[in-house]
């Protein structure tokens, strides 16, 4: 192909040996203009490829590894019965990925819990959630509907790393009121959390939402008084309109989470509150 192009151009671009190939005076001064064209060619591939989606024949969305695992399938199943004509595209990603993937126009859409502003995103709320702690199912070692932050000093934990935003809150609570577990085993997923959590290595320290990945495991889940609350979000590039499919997928996302969300009755006032 680049002799081809060579040919066409009428002169070389390289100067090849067999230990390198670099760049001719030619090659130096084309490399800027082959730049621009490659760019301008993928900018117009997004662009078209956001102009169908706009137009509802397509929709990429994505969303964070648990929500992949047990709330999306029932989402899909839902957002199929209603829109069964719009070919829809998943990625799974951590929140960094997943707002590089709206930024550069890869996804329409990504649902997480993203607590920093960043320029050229809209964020949106989605649901509320809530820390809350999960153990073995008839071997718990706190017992209560709600149990105290204070209740966690001298026990042994199991949490996500910190690179995790809703860490980020657990941990500054744990903070806030001195609080010093006995000690912790960190993991990169919420399930392995739980599934830790089950085999009695620690209490584990979850997120509201992972309820329904809970279902999957002889646990018991119980909140953490004080209330530590916050926002689940919606991130698209700033200023691109909704499409009617991403409008109901958002609906229905929320309804499902809702549904399926474990931290029982609101109302109580949050001691933290992020996303906002």
């Amino acid at each position: 192909m680049v002799r081809e192009l060579e040919s066409q151009l009428g002169c070389r671009l390289f100067h090849r040996t067999t230990r390198a190939v670099e760049l001719t005076e030619a090659g130096r001064r084309f490399l800027p203009v082959a730049t621009q064209i490659v760019e301008s060619l993928e900018a117009a591939a997004t662009e078209l490829g956001a102009l169908d989606r706009l137009n509802g024949s397509r929709l990429n969305i994505g969303v964070t590894p648990m929500m992949a695992t047990s709330l999306l399938p029932l989402v899909l199943t839902r957002f199929r019965a209603v829109m069964p004509d719009v070919e829809i595209g998943v990625a799974d990603a951590a929140p960094a990925d997943l707002r590089e993937l709206v930024e550069c126009g890869d996804i329409d859409a990504g649902f997480g819990a993203f607590f920093t502003r960043v320029s050229g995103l809209d964020r949106e709320p989605v649901f509320t959630s809530r820390i809350q702690v999960v153990q073995p199912r008839g071997a718990e070692v706190l017992k209560g509907g709600t149990i105290r932050w204070s209740d966690l000093a001298g026990q042994a934990v199991v949490t996500v790393t910190e690179a995790s935003p809703v860490q980020q809150l657990v941990e500054a609570q744990l903070t806030k009121l001195t609080i010093a577990p006995k000690s912790r085993l960190v993991v990169n997923q919420l399930e392995t959390v739980i599934a830790f959590a089950e085999a009695g290595l620690g209490i584990g320290i979850i997120p509201s939402f992972a309820g329904a990945a809970c279902r999957r495991y002889a646990v018991s889940i119980a909140n953490l008084g004080p209330a530590v609350e916050f926002q689940f979000q919606r991130i698209v590039r700033a200023g691109h309109p909704s499409s009617p499919a991403l409008t109901a997928f958002s609906e229905l996302f929320a309804a499902v989470a809702e549904e399926l969300d474990s931290s029982g009755a609101r109302g109580t006032p949050p001691a933290v509150a992020g996303g906002g």
